[in-house]
C-alpha cells in the first residue's frame, strides 16, 4: 500500500435525517458497538499506515474533538455545513494535500477490509479516482441516495445522478482514493447537484463531492468504483443504527476466535455458557445467568441473578444487568446502564439507560434515558408491512429491513408506567411519553410531553348489589 499516507474524514454535516438523534449527537459520533463510528474510521485508516488524517468538524464539532487527544487527527472547521465538496475545500484552504489522498465520509460504518480494497486498486488501477461503490438491493429506492451507473466488466462509472427514479446500478459506498487531479473540480462545484433526472430538485448551497465526480466523468478521466468488501452500512436514517449494530457485532464475532476472561473477573459455577465471551478487568457472571450467544462484557460490569443473554451482545463499562432481565441480540448496551426486574431489551442503547419492572422495548433508547415500568414497544403490525417514516417530510420506509419497525427514542427522555409505544415511532430529545399512553403518532418533537387524559367515573356501591 504504497501510494497513500494522508485522508480526509468528513464529520460536519448535520445529519438532519436520522432524527432524533440529529439534535444532540453529531451522527459521526453515534456509537456502533459502543464506539463512535468517526473512531473506528480512524482506527482502521491507522492500521493500513495512513497517518496523516484531517477530520473536517462544524455541527456540535466538540463531541468528535474530545475523541482525539493525541496527534493522530488535525481539525478543520467548516464555515457553514454547505455539502461535502465544500468540507474537502476547507481541508485545501489550509493546507498542503499530498500527490493521492483518501477522502472517507465520516457516517461510514463499515469492515476495514473495505479500505483495503480500495487502497489496493487504486494502486493497481493507476486511475484518477477510485470510489467504493456498493449494488442496489431490492430494498433500496434510488431516490433515497446519490446513485452510478457502473460498467459490469471494467467497473468504470458511467455516469453518477442525484436522488434518481432508476436505470443506475449502484450507490455511493463514501470511500474515495484520488490523486490532486480533482481539486481542480472540487473548486469549480457549481454548488449545487446539476446531475438529476427532470423534475428532480436539488437545492443549492450544496456542494456535493458527487457532482465533482461527475465533472470528472464527463472528462473522460478514470474514474473507477469498487464493490465494497465486508459490510458497508450508511448511517443516513435512524434505523440504520440498528442495521449498522447487527452487521459489526457479527463482524466482530468471527473474529472473536476465543475467549478472553480478564483474570480480575468472576464467573459463577451456576451460570450457563455457550458462545464465546471476552469479559474485561471485574466484570462479572453472575448466580444463574445464562448466555446463549457471543458476549463481550465490559470493565465493572455485571450480569447477576437469572440475566439472559441472547445472540451477540456488547454492553459498556460499570453496567447492571439483573433479575431475569432478557437482552436478546444483537444488541449494544452503553455504559452505566441499569437493566432489571425481568425486563427485556433488543436493539440499541446508549449510555445511562435505566429499564426496570417488565419493560419490552426493541429499537434505539437515546442516552440518558429513563424507561418506566411495563413500557411496551410494539415491532409487527398486524399487515406485516413496513413502516413509512416522515423524513424530512418525505414519506421513506426500506422494504423488508425488520429496523423500521421498531422504536426509536431521543436522548434524555422518559416513559410512564404502562406507556405503549407502537411502529416505527421516534421521539424527539428532552421529551417525555406519559403513564398508559399509547404512542401512535410517528413522530414526537424535542422537548414535548405526551400525557393521556382519564375520565374516572364513581358511582355508589356496596353488599346491597350481591343481594344483601
Amino acid at each position: 500500500m504504497a501510494t497513500i499516507d494522508t485522508a480526509i474524514i468528513l464529520a460536519a454535516g448535520l445529519g438532519t435525517k436520522i432524527f432524533p438523534y440529529n439534535l444532540t449527537k453529531q451522527k459521526t459520533a453515534i456509537p456502533i458497538g459502543n464506539i463512535p463510528v468517526v473512531s473506528h474510521i480512524v482506527r482502521d485508516l491507522l492500521s493500513y499506515g495512513i497517518d496523516k488524517i484531517y477530520i473536517v468538524v462544524n455541527h456540535l464539532s466538540e463531541q468528535i474533538r474530545t475523541l482525539f487527544s493525541d496527534d493522530s487527527v488535525v481539525f478543520v472547521a467548516q464555515k457553514e455545513p454547505f455539502g461535502t465538496a465544500d468540507a474537502v475545500i476547507s481541508v485545501l484552504d489550509q493546507h498542503e494535500l499530498p500527490e493521492n489522498f483518501l477522502i472517507v465520509y465520516g457516517d461510514i460504518c463499515c469492515a476495514k477490509e473495505n479500505y483495503e480494497s480500495i487502497l489496493s486498486k487504486f494502486e493497481a488501477k493507476g486511475a484518477d479516482l477510485i470510489c467504493t461503490v456498493k449494488a442496489l438491493e431490492e430494498r433500496d429506492d434510488p431516490q433515497s441516495w446519490i446513485c452510478a451507473q457502473v460498467d459490469p466488466f471494467e467497473y468504470t462509472i458511467q455516469k453518477i445522478v442525484g436522488h434518481p427514479r432508476g436505470d443506475v446500478t449502484h450507490r455511493f459506498g463514501g470511500i474515495f482514493a484520488c490523486n490532486k487531479t480533482i481539486v481542480d473540480y472540487i473548486i469549480n462545484n457549481p454548488g449545487s447537484m446539476k446531475h438529476v433526472d427532470p423534475g428532480v430538485m436539488s437545492p443549492i448551497k450544496n456542494f456535493e463531492l458527487a457532482e465533482s465526480i461527475q465533472m470528472m466523468v464527463e472528462d473522460e478521466l478514470m474514474v473507477h468504483g469498487v464493490e465494497n468488501t465486508g459490510f458497508l452500512v450508511d448511517l443516513d436514517k435512524p434505523w440504520h443504527i440498528l442495521e449498522a449494530n447487527e452487521k459489526m457485532l457479527e463482524y466482530l464475532a468471527k473474529n472473536l476466535k476465543e475467549d478472553y476472561i480478564s483474570e480480575d473477573a468472576s464467573i459463577s459455577e451456576s451460570a450457563d455458557i455457550i458462545g464465546q465471551i471476552f469479559l474485561d478487568d471485574y466484570a462479572e457472571i453472575g448466580n444463574q445467568v445464562s448466555v446463549d450467544g457471543n458476549l463481550w462484557l465490559g470493565k465493572n460490569s455485571k450480569l447477576l441473578n437469572g440475566a439472559t443473554i441472547e445472540g451477540n451482545v456488547v454492553i459498556g463499562e460499570d453496567s447492571i444487568i439483573k433479575n431475569h432481565a432478557i437482552i436478546g441480540g444483537p444488541t449494544t448496551i452503553g455504559s452505566k446502564c441499569r437493566i432489571r426486574d425481568f425486563a427485556s431489551f433488543h436493539g440499541v442503547c446508549f449510555e445511562r439507560v435505566y429499564m426496570v419492572h417488565y419493560c419490552e422495548y426493541a429499537g434505539v433508547i437515546g442516552e440518558g434515558s429513563d424507561i418506566g415500568a411495563a413500557t411496551v414497544c410494539g415491532n409487527l403490525r398486524f399487515d406485516d408491512q413496513d413502516q413509512m417514516h416522515d423524513v424530512k417530510g418525505r414519506k421513506e420506509t426500506e422494504k423488508r429491513i425488520k429496523w423500521v419497525n421498531h422504536a426509536f427514542l431521543g436522548d434524555y427522555c422518559r416513559t410512564g408506567v404502562n406507556a405503549i409505544i407502537m411502529p416505527g415511532c421516534k421521539v424527539g430529545p428532552y421529551s417525555i411519553i406519559g403513564p398508559g399512553v399509547l404512542l401512535n403518532k410517528r413522530k414526537i418533537p424535542e422537548k414535548t410531553i405526551v400525557l393521556r387524559e382519564d375520565n374516572n367515573i364513581e358511582k355508589e356501591w356496596g353488599p346491597e348489589r350481591y343481594g344483601w
